[in-house]
């Protein structure tokens, strides 16, 4: 009887311990790479992005030349190291972009996305999509916005992402 319990109570204390909300959760990344041309480049391609930490294994369509990469949850996406791993596999970065889920708020007058803590993941580029919406959770698609040359860092905080598509969640009420 004391087993089940204390089993029980350990049981509550995690469930009490979770982070409550929704908050941005990336669901894929794609990258638009130039130079793709064949089987023997996209498997060099592989190489050097299965070592970015992150991410599971690329899926390279040659014809299209893109890639897309689901996180794998256990640790952020690093967006600059994804295109480092494009640039020395030899070929070129064109467009980054990144689908989830995730709550819009703000942070010192700027709207912002937030992620599972609550802290702020990226600045949203002011555009038509994002001057629709309010405060609230979002199904979304962006562009990541490239930093500047000498910008770039492991840590991938804060970086801009300009919105394609943004689709408020039905019943949010709008705060975050």
């Amino acid at each position: 009887m004391k087993i089940k319990r204390f089993a029980a109570a350990i049981l509550a204390a995690a469930l009490l311990a979770l982070p409550t909300g929704v908050h941005a959760q990336i669901t894929d990344v794609t990258i638009r790479v130039d130079g793709l041309s064949c089987p023997f480049c996209a498997y060099s391609l592989e190489k050097y992005l299965k070592a970015v930490p992150g991410t599971k294994e690329p899926v390279i369509d040659v014809k299209e030349g893109l890639v897309t990469l689901e996180p794998t949850g256990d640790e952020p996406v690093r967006f600059a190291a994804l295109r480092e791993a494009v640039k020395k596999a030899g070929f070129t970065p064109r467009e980054l972009r990144a689908a989830g889920t995730g709550r819009v708020g703000t942070l010192d007058e700027q709207r912002v996305l937030l992620d599972e803590e609550g802290a702020p993941l990226f600045i949203l580029e002011a555009n038509d999509v994002l001057a629709a919406l309010e405060v609230g959770t979002i199904d979304f698609t962006g562009t990541i916005v490239p930093r500047s040359k000498g910008e770039e860092t492991e840590s991938d905080q804060l970086r801009t992402l300009s919105l394609i598509t943004a689709t408020p969640h039905q019943g949010d009420g709008g705060t975050p």
